[in-house]
Formats: C-alpha cells, structure tokens, sequence
C-alpha cells in the first residue's frame, strides 16, 4: 500500500459553493483513497473513512462521495492550551489509541476522537476528569 500524500480536495455543494482543504490519505487504487485525517470545512469526512476523489491534476481533486465510513464513533471538543499541553491529556489521548482508534487535535483546540464502536469508552466522561484534574492542579 502507498504511503499517505497530501491532496487538496476540493468540496463542491448543490448550490455551488466551493471550498477546498489538504488532506492525508492513502491511495486504494484508482478513485478510492482512504482519509488520515478529518476534513474541517467540506464534508463529514473523518479519519479513515474511505471516499472517491476524482484527480484534477498532480496534488489536487475533486471529492465525489465516502465510499465506506470507518466504523469509528466520532467526538469532537473544544479545549483550551492548557489541557491540550497536560500529560493528563496525553494518557487518555494514549487510551484512546490503545483502544484502536486514534485522535487529531485542530487549530490548537479543537479535540476529535475516533474510537471503535465496540469499544466502552466514555470519552466526554474521560476528558471532563481529565479537565477538572487539570483545573485543580494535578498533572
């Protein structure tokens, strides 16, 4: 399998509205590529959801649709410096990959998670302790 490229996709809507973003993903073969990142200004398109990009030119496509969704349940947050910097933050974002999923954190302070949905794993529940321990002074 290929190593992941940077493609800047280009999201088209109904109306014509246009906007287009980089995004990693790894070449299937032909059309399909699978996403190693979340798309933030075009479609619902999270990490590993596979989805056809019709190639414009050397770097650069059109999206066409998701293929197939990873499976993941996604969660998004927004958080402040001061947690993203926390260890306490780094040990749930550990589990969160332990567990088979993985995390992006976005401009800073925008936390997605994406972890399998057979998995128990409260993360809302996780990262308001995680929070509070910060806020408190724990590490």
């Amino acid at each position: 399998m290929d190593e992941p490229l940077e493609v800047e996709i280009e999201f088209r809507s109904q109306d014509g509205f246009c906007v287009s973003e980089s995004l990693p993903v790894t070449h299937l073969g032909g059309n399909h590529y699978r996403a190693e990142g979340s798309a933030i200004f075009g479609e619902e398109l999270y990490w590993h959801d596979e989805l056809e990009i019709e190639c414009t030119n050397e770097g650069r496509g059109r999206f066409v649709r998701v293929l197939k969704r990873s499976g993941l349940r996604v969660e998004s947050f927004v958080i402040s410096k001061k947690i993203t910097d926390s260890e306490r933050l780094r040990d749930l974002l550990d589990a969160v990959v332990e567990s088979g999923g993985n995390w992006e954190i976005i401009y800073g302070g925008v936390l997605l998670t994406h972890v399998p949905a057979e998995v128990e794993m409260d993360v809302d529940r996780l990262l308001s302790q995680v929070i509070a321990d910060v806020n408190s002074g724990a590490r």
